[in-house]
């Protein structure tokens, strides 16, 4: 079986390698970090962006709920209109009946 000696060449070109991979890592996570704060300005972009629709939208939701007051008022004033009118049709129709049932008995009481 071979054994391998480690000499002090050896253990020194060790420690640049993993030095060497250390300060690679290091920037990579700089790297990743910098990638992470622009998502962050992009959300935040994004969010005001959405913050902005939502509130463009309660507008027009508002709008749409006047609309929609004015038009339940005028069928209030349309169905009282129609009330009215019926009102008046039945005192017309009771009043010809009535009419008709006084010259129906007269008829009768003069024959």
């Amino acid at each position: 079986m071979a054994t391998v000696t480690w000499t002090d060449e050896k253990i020194d070109g060790l420690a640049e390698k993993v030095d060497g991979l250390s300060a690679r890592m290091d920037e990579g996570f700089k790297r990743v970090d910098v990638r992470f704060a622009e998502m962050d300005v992009k959300f935040a972009q994004v969010n005001g962006r959405i913050d902005l629709l939502e509130r463009r939208t309660d507008v027009r939701f508002d709008h749409v709920d006047e609309r929609l007051d004015r038009l339940d008022a005028g069928f209030v004033r349309m169905e009282e209109k129609f009330d009215a009118l019926q009102r008046t049709l039945i005192q017309i129709g009771a009043g010809m009946i009535g009419t008709l049932a006084v010259a129906v008995v007269t008829l009768i009481a003069t024959q």
